[in-house]
């Protein structure tokens, strides 16, 4: 991981931090699997929108480590993520989604899906590049 992306890593940690617990979540109970220790969702919270960013622009250039799989998030699902309907979905939901078992989704990928909240990320399983994210909300 380049300096930029440490940096940027390690912001959205201390933003992140910081905004759990300003909207009243323990970080002392993160990453231990329980779903109402993680954030799935801002709720139109311009705060919690804003701090996505960093986390994804990591997850374009780096990926994320889920299960020891390293996961690529490609153009299309990065911009995605800033358009209507997608612009409260927050990184837990899609780590939450990955760390489930894959099923059949199109041809040429998988999906993931996670049971909390119904968002769906599609990956291609050759390349583990993430090439969608659709909110529980949207239908197939």
């Amino acid at each position: 991981m380049d300096k930029l992306s440490f940096e940027n890593a390690s912001l959205w940690l201390k933003i992140d931090s910081v905004a759990l617990t300003l909207y009243g979540v323990s970080t002392a109970s993160m990453g231990t699997g329980n779903s109402q220790s993680k954030i799935f969702n801002a709720n139109g919270n311009p705060e919690l929108r804003a701090i996505r960013r960093p986390t994804f622009d990591v997850w374009k250039e780096n990926g994320v480590q889920v299960k020891g799989q390293n996961f690529i998030m490609n153009p299309h699902a990065y911009n995605s993520l800033f358009k209507s309907g997608r612009k409260d979905i927050m990184p837990d939901d899609i780590i939450t989604a990955l760390s489930t078992k894959a099923t059949p989704g199109n041809p040429g990928s998988v999906v993931y899906t996670n049971p909390y909240t119904g968002t769906k990320v599609y990956v291609n399983p050759t390349t583990k590049e993430k090439v969608g994210v659709q909110p529980g909300s949207f239908k197939d």
